[in-house]
């Protein structure tokens, strides 16, 4: 289990690593990084299980560092002083918020929950694909083929899935959960808010947005366009 950690401060790094040296041994720390621009070198490189990320740095806030990553795979953990940035991490589909000073039980907590993340998507992979999955809302669970699916959105940590031949749900799973659980049966990331079934897409246009067959256009970030347009060719 890789950690990468990533704050301007070299005594919060050190209380991080202190942390997780005491409470979770079989974390790995593969780098502490002070410069975003480092940071980003080595996520990319590294593909880290998780990312320790404070948010107020010079040259890059951890939100600009994250446009820069190729690689979101990993379990997003925000360490920082400032309470007003919890919507925007939520987005980010981090899977914690970490404030300093830093809670030890808060901590343990948030850690634990990614380190379950990390193991749900390990087992997830090593099982052979399944035509149908379970989508957590409101009322229950909905039970749906991969295949009826046209795209996921994502919003203030909920996600509206929209289908082929009816009408919209919203879960309050992250988009970040669905990514983990449809990027094995046809889907992709074009943007951090939006998942979309690789076979639904009708046209891609050099605006940075693509048309899918029910008509939705949806918009292209620079970091998924490349990795999208070799998928779609024949």
């Amino acid at each position: 289990m890789k950690a990468i950690l990533v704050d301007d401060e070299e005594n919060a790094q050190l209380i991080l690593e202190i942390k997780l040296k005491k409470y979770f041994p079989q974390i790995e720390i593969t780098g502490k990084y002070s410069d975003p621009s480092q940071a980003i070198e080595a996520i990319n490189a590294v593909q880290p299980d998780l990312l320790f990320l404070d948010i107020k740095m010079p040259n890059y806030s951890g939100f600009e560092l994250l446009n820069h990553v190729v690689d979101h795979s990993f379990e997003l953990i925000f360490v920082t002083a400032y309470e007003e940035y919890a919507i925007e991490a939520i987005k980010q589909c981090a899977v914690g918020y970490i404030l300093k000073p830093i809670d030890d039980a808060e901590f343990k907590s948030t850690v634990l929950t990614a380190l379950n993340n990390v193991q749900s998507k390990t087992e997830t992979s090593l099982r052979p694909a399944s035509s149908k999955i379970t989508i957590p809302f409101e009322k229950g669970f909905l039970v749906r083929e991969v295949g009826g699916i046209v795209r996921c959105e994502g919003y203030e940590g909920y996600t509206k899935i929209l289908f082929k031949d009816e009408e919209p749900v919203v879960s309050s799973y992250s988009i970040g959960f669905f990514g983990s659980l449809l990027t094995n049966h046809g889907f992709m990331m074009v943007h951090k808010s939006h998942l979309v079934n690789i076979n639904c897409i009708s046209a891609y246009y050099n605006s940075g947005t693509i048309e899918l067959i029910n008509k939705d256009m949806v918009p292209v970030s620079r970091l998924y366009k490349d990795r999208l347009i070799k998928a779609l060719k024949p």
